[in-house]
């Protein structure tokens, strides 16, 4: 941006255009009401926490066995169609 002087009037001028939906954020009124009607805007997210809650079910013994229960189920229900065993 700084060798650029076009690119950063456009990057200022986006900023300035978008710098109205940040008020709720910051204005603790509009900030109530915001959360009453869209709880998951509002709440405080952080990338580190949601990885280690996909951590804990990607590395959890109880998912992969219902993984597996449910591939197995498939492949027999799969099967069984597919050799008239079970026909509609």
């Amino acid at each position: 941006m700084a060798r650029d002087p076009s690119f950063a009037a456009t990057v200022r001028r986006w900023e300035d255009n978008l710098s109205d939906y940040d008020e709720p954020y910051n204005d603790p009124k509009a900030r109530l009401r915001l959360q009453a009607h869209f709880p998951i805007l509002v709440s405080k997210r952080s990338f580190s926490r949601e990885l280690a809650v996909a951590g804990r079910c990607w590395n959890s013994i109880s998912f992969w066995r219902a993984m597996c229960v449910m591939l197995v189920f498939g492949i027999v229900t799969y099967a069984a169609f597919q050799s008239g065993w079970l026909a509609l």
